[in-house]
């Protein structure tokens, strides 16, 4: 029974800790672990008043309101115990836009493409700030902890025919904007209830009242008011309690927001990919995978952080349709095609009219508008063909400008504004590349015929009419918020090749080359064109081989460092990884490749054999090219091997079969398309020439059916059969390196057995002291207090008891207790401090008063801080024990003991001196000699000694007068 209430005892004190511990530790207002963190876009409108002079008077004016977004990252750092949680908040990417009406101008700015700087070796570092979020969801604090706030390079990105104007001008991000998007995202939104949010020092609140009326299995749903204005509705993940509606990325998953669903006919078990419509880079939307199920049906629940133009693809089948978060599509039936245009270099005198979708019924959800709108736009930009005269391609302007402009109003109040508003935008880039590229053609004949001789007329260039290039040349150009956007990227790369062509040899001509192309891209871009232009400079050169890629080396140095976009950053990082790996010299890093029969092919049975590596991307009739190389060799000299990429190239000439039927040579078919990004094919077909071993010797080997008469590949291939295991380099630099390796183990082995040796006899050397101090620390203690003085002590307190003096017999106990206490508290202490030696002294001397009645006089020189100066315990006892034993026990009321306690050259000096008889001559040893005190004090200076110090212990006779000093030199280091 005993044993039962003592268990209760225990589990319900747990219990009690349990709920102490919860109580002390209350949730956070995000729930998180450390190390996590996720990003968030804030968008405001930013106000320049009359305190920004740089920004122009005109623009200040202006109706149209300037936009600012901010992405911040948060990132969990300590959860406190108080329940408050740090933040490091950092600035990911900032956008400004600054539009004007009246002058038709157009800035902006955006940090992911700042103005491009040469050498530089360090990306920018925008401001971190440390915050500090309650439980209740508030910021208690917001400070600055690196980096600096970001200036903001405003530029014209979009130009003015014959205006004349170039604006440009700078301004400091404003701390306020960053404080109020940061405490925005932790307010907590409450069941009921008004709360006022107040940020730092600033006098003016924000009231929230907010009201939660629904929930799913993943969020929280609010009604929110914000200072009595219209609600809003916001949704809060359960889990991690974060806002979902200004949610860009995480570390954590994040539940779907958007879903993509439906039933199609002839559909069962297929597979279904979304990518972006222009496929550009999977790094702005990474590319979905599922299947339809047995009845046809499919579910995809997604989710987006901004809108985009996507593909869904079934097979041959394809669906574009523009999705935006929240969004719902259903697709229960497949949109019917219809060619607009003509492959033809002609054009249709009449284009059928649009809207033939407008009443299609098998789009459904919120977003079926939007993605009927998307399958109409497709139909009316499809790829064409150039027209033969300039006058042909104006007419296809205009009905395209007037079709799309009829489209677009039919879905106006159906489709979103921003779904009408990227599809205006995107026909205007489509329009204005198709001018450079129809004026790139005809360049191009031009050039041709020029250098063909042909007669004079065939050599004219083209009268365009002079507001041919107004549309192109007012776009806005340096920034668009669909980056991945096919047709904006191409309208700047088309319109730099015009510029090029026009400007031929000046700038490279028909021989251009990186350099040409990199510095021209410099002079004449900024902003994203700029920079997706130089990558893809870059990574074409990087994908040329190993010897190219580190031609340009502090050219990719200098792009990394500069650029701020992930999605342009991140894979030529890629890519520049992936060569190093591809190195001349390197084993080829690729050996089994997963064939379209599910089996899986080994490079490695051809160890011990040359090997010419082709991988083709393009057509299989390349394969023919190689004909009159691969007849050059025996069968038994080398290894052909074809490696056949998937893709959508049809292409009707057949393969050669002879060559396919030579021993030597073999074509395999992989199911894989990711090979290309393992052995960086850009081209239509890449070559690598390996040696035995398998080695890479050659890597960018052009195809020898496209420079005809060119020795490269022969002599490529030779050098790969000729190839030695070790060349005489290599076995030169073996060896040097075996012996360098063997001296260097021998030389270590030597100095490691001399430290060894050292350490070990170091060691023994400081445990040989330890025990030589514990032995004395041992008889210091022992012989602290003079068992004559305790004896004496308890005879007088025997005597005064006797006597009836009970006040002095209890003065006399409490002073004796007091010094033998701290005698003892201080036996395991190798040093003291000075006042507490000095007050064991004092009390010492005040308990032989009472026996000698002798007058006691203390001095310690006021700039000395007794508290901090140690000093070895009861070390200056033995002093005064000596000089009032031998020099003042006969003298009673006239006896005079003085202590003093100053600083000198040597540390600290202690001098204890007595008006008592003095030594005879010659004894002064003979005192030590007997002194068993004094002796020990002399060993315990040794100690220090030891220790590279000085310390000394000095007794004689006063001069000019009777009694003796003792002096004791004590090195310290503070005094």
């Amino acid at each position: 029974m005993k044993r039962q209430n003592i268990l209760f005892v225990m589990v319900f004190g747990l219990i009690l800790i349990s709920l102490k511990l919860s109580a002390e530790n209350p949730e956070g207002r995000f729930r998180i672990d450390a190390g996590d963190w996720f990003e968030t876009r804030f968008d405001s409108p930013l106000d320049f008043n009359s305190s920004t002079p740089s920004f122009p008077s005109y623009l200040k004016d202006s109706s149209e309101k300037t936009e600012l977004s901010v992405l911040l990252r948060y990132q969990l750092r300590q959860q406190l115990k108080n329940g408050n949680q740090i933040f490091n908040v950092s600035i990911q990417r900032i956008q400004a836009n600054v539009p004007d009406i009246n002058s038709n101008l157009l800035l902006g700015y955006d940090s992911y493409y700042p103005i491009y700087q040469d050498d530089k070796r360090q990306s920018e570092q925008f401001i971190q700030f440390e915050m500090e979020v309650t439980p209740e969801g508030y910021v208690s604090r917001f400070d600055s902890i690196s980096g600096s706030l970001p200036v903001l390079n405003f530029d014209q990105i979009r130009s003015v025919k014959n205006s004349g104007i170039t604006v440009g001008f700078k301004m400091t991000l404003p701390k306020r904007l960053i404080e109020i998007a940061s405490a925005f995202i932790t307010y907590l939104p409450l069941k009921s209830g008004v709360k006022n949010l107040k940020i730092n020092s600033s006098d003016k609140e924000m009231k929230f009242e907010t009201k939660q009326y629904s929930e799913t299995p993943d969020l929280d749903v609010f009604q929110v008011s914000i200072d009595d204005s219209v609600s809003v509705e916001m949704r809060f993940l359960k889990k991690e309690n974060i806002d979902m509606s200004v949610l860009v990325d995480a570390s954590f998953p994040i539940p779907a927001n958007t879903i993509i669903k439906g039933k199609l006919t002839g559909m069962e078990n297929k597979e279904i990919t979304i990518r972006l419509k222009e496929d550009y880079y999977e790094e702005y939307f990474e590319k979905k995978y599922f299947k339809t199920n047995s009845d046809g049906s499919f579910s995809y629940p997604m989710f987006l952080n901004r809108p985009y133009n996507l593909e869904l693809n079934l097979g041959d089948e394809r669906i574009s349709f523009f999705l935006e978060p929240n969004d719902t599509l259903e697709i229960v039936e497949k949109p019917q095609k219809v060619e607009r245009y003509s492959r033809e270099a002609t054009f249709y005198d009449k284009l059928p009219s649009p809207g033939y979708l407008i009443n299609f019924s098998g789009l459904k959800g919120n977003a079926s508008y939007n993605a009927k709108l998307s399958v109409e736009m497709d139909e009316w930009i499809s790829f064409f063909v150039v027209p033969d005269n300039v006058q042909t391609f104006i007419k296809y302007n205009e009905e395209i400008i007037d079709n799309t402009n009829r489209l677009i109003n039919q879905y106006r109040g159906k489709a979103t504004e921003s779904c009408i508003n990227y599809y205006r935008s995107r026909i205007k880039y489509f329009l204005a590349m198709s001018k450079f590229y129809f004026a790139n053609e005809a360049q191009r004949n031009y050039m041709m015929n020029t250098y063909t001789g042909k007669d004079s007329q065939e050599k004219a260039t083209i009268d365009y009419p002079a507001d041919f290039f107004l549309a192109a040349d007012t776009l806005s150009a340096v920034m668009y918020p669909y980056e991945w956007c096919y047709y904006y990227r191409n309208f700047t790369k088309e319109a730099v090749d015009y510029k090029i062509k026009r400007l031929g040899k000046p700038v490279g001509g028909f021989n251009k080359s990186f350099y040409s192309d990199y510095y021209f891209e410099r002079i004449s871009l900024k902003g994203f064109p700029l920079y997706t232009m130089l990558y893809e400079l870059l990574d074409e050169e990087l994908r040329k081989g190993f010897n190219a890629a580190n031609k340009i080396e502090s050219f990719y140095q200098d792009f990394i460092h500069n650029c701020n976009d992930p999605a342009l950053v991140n894979p030529l990082i890629k890519t520049h990884q992936t060569i190093s790996k591809l190195a001349i010299g390197n084993t080829f890093p690729v050996k089994s490749y997963a064939l379209k029969d599910n089996t899986v092919f080994d490079l490695n049975k051809y160890k011990g054999k040359p090997v010419c590596l082709v991988f083709l991307y393009s057509a299989k009739r390349e394969i023919n090219d190689f004909k009159s190389e691969i007849e050059k060799f025996e069968s038994d000299e080398v290894e052909f091997l074809f490696v056949y990429i998937p893709n959508n190239y049809i292409d009707p000439t057949p393969v050669d079969s002879s060559i396919l039927a030579l021993p030597n040579v073999k074509l395999i078919e992989i199911q894989d398309d990711g090979i290309r990004d393992q052995i960086l094919v850009a081209k239509m077909s890449k070559i690598f020439m390996l040696d035995k071993w398998l080695r890479i010797v050659e890597d960018d080997i052009p195809n020898p059916g496209n420079y005809i008469g060119f020795p490269d590949f022969e002599n490529a291939l030779k050098k790969a059969i000729e190839a030695k295991r070790f060349t005489k380099k290599q076995k030169a630099s073996a060896i040097k390196t075996a012996g360098w390796s063997l001296g260097s183990i021998l030389f270590t082995l030597m100095i490691v057995l001399w430290i060894y040796r050292v350490r070990i006899r170091n060691l023994k050397k400081k445990e040989a002291i330890k025990r030589q101090i514990k032995e004395l620390e041992i008889k210091a203690i022992r012989s602290q207090m003079n068992p004559h003085f305790v004896f004496n002590a308890l005879n007088s307190i025997q005597s005064l008891v006797n006597s009836s003096q009970y006040k002095e017999t209890n003065v006399y106990l409490a002073k004796f207790s007091v010094l033998l206490r701290g005698v003892l508290n201080n036996s395991e202490k190798s040093k003291i401090s000075l006042s507490d030696e000095l007050e064991a002294v004092k009390l010492y001397c005040e308990l032989e008063q009472l026996r000698f009645e002798f007058e006691l006089q203390f001095e310690v020189e006021p700039d000395l801080d007794s508290d901090l100066i140690e000093i070895p315990g009861m070390i200056i006892q033995p002093l005064a024990e000596n000089a009032v034993v031998h020099g003042l026990a006969s003298l009673g009321k006239k006896g005079l003991l003085q202590i003093k306690i100053n600083s000198c050259p040597e540390g600290l000096c202690v001098s204890v001196s007595d008006n008592g008889v003095g030594l005879p001559e010659r004894e002064e040893d003979k005192l030590r000699e007997k002194g068993y005190g004094l002796k020990l004090v002399e060993e315990r200076l040794l100690i220090l000694n030891q220790k590279d110090k000085k310390a000394r212990l000095i007794v004689e006779n006063n001069k000019g007068g009777q009694g003796t000093t003792a002096r004791l030199i004590i090195p310290i280091d503070n005094v």
